[in-house]
């Protein structure tokens, strides 16, 4: 499964549990410190998810996010299909509904 298509399954999801959510459709145009998680997710509490192939590893600049991210008190997590199969994803958004 790739990037894309578990993205359009998170997307789905959120949408099931009426989370608001945020996706940049193209990051390179995008304004700041390159490395944003691909996902922001609001509902009782805020989540930054990066998605990933299931092989797929972070960059340096995405795992810098993930570090300043945590430090603010914030959940980062990193999601792959994997997670999704594994009804993950579906428990974590959940329980922000």
């Amino acid at each position: 499964m790739s990037e894309a298509e578990l993205l359009k399954e998170v997307l789905k999801l959120c949408e099931k549990y009426r989370l608001y959510h945020f996706h940049s459709g193209d990051s390179r145009r995008d304004l700041g410190t390159r490395g944003f998680p691909d996902l922001v997710i609001v509902g009782r509490q805020l989540l930054f998810a990066e998605l990933k192939t299931n092989y797929g590893k972070t960059s340096t600049h995405q795992n810098s996010w993930r570090w300043k991210i945590q430090l603010a008190g914030v959940k980062w997590v990193k999601w792959t299909p994997y997670d999704l199969e594994d009804k993950t994803i579906e428990t974590v958004l959940a329980s922000l509904a």
